[in-house]
């Protein structure tokens, strides 16, 4: 699978462990993964990826609810899912992450099986928004294109 076909899943996390973790996990998916170690890189690295997953660690380096609400400020990262990692038992940090802008949650300790579940239907979901706007956009210039219209490839050829 080519990497422009690949989930890019953008993990903001200053645990080193936390990120050798991911990229065990994550190995020989269809996933690419890409790291930042501080709210403000990830943010900075998110505009730059247009990741398809932002999965946010709440750490003394990342300020987890901060790093949410500044990507879910952004108009360009506002439909991105972003998944928080999370102590299993702790409901507080659930509801700020929900109030916070988070979508989903993944459960610290890590367990492999739930972060590919989640991270496969997270992908596939984002895929079909993805695919929606694209329909609504064409639809729309199709309707009031009353002299026709041009399409181009990447290429720039016409069809």
């Amino acid at each position: 699978m080519t990497d422009k076909n690949r989930a890019t899943v953008l993990l903001i996390t200053s645990d080193q462990s936390t990120q050798l973790a991911f990229k065990e996990i994550l190995d020989g998916t269809g996933f690419k993964l890409d790291f930042a170690s501080s709210g403000k890189e990830g943010v900075d690295k998110a505009i730059e990826l247009l990741p398809s997953i932002m999965v946010v660690e709440t750490s003394p380096n990342t300020n987890g609810f901060e790093t949410c609400r500044h990507l879910r400020a952004n108009r360009v990262l506002e439909g991105i899912p972003i998944v928080m990692l999370v102590e299993r038992e702790d409901g507080d940090t659930r509801a700020v992450g929900l109030s916070a802008g988070a979508d989903d949650f993944l459960d610290k300790p890590l367990d492999g099986l739930q972060i590919l579940a989640r991270l496969r239907s997270l992908s596939r979901f984002n895929r079909e928004r993805y695919l929606l706007a694209d329909l609504t956009r064409f639809s729309w210039m199709v309707e009031h294109a009353h002299e026709g219209y041009l399409m181009l490839d990447r290429a720039g050829a016409i069809h």
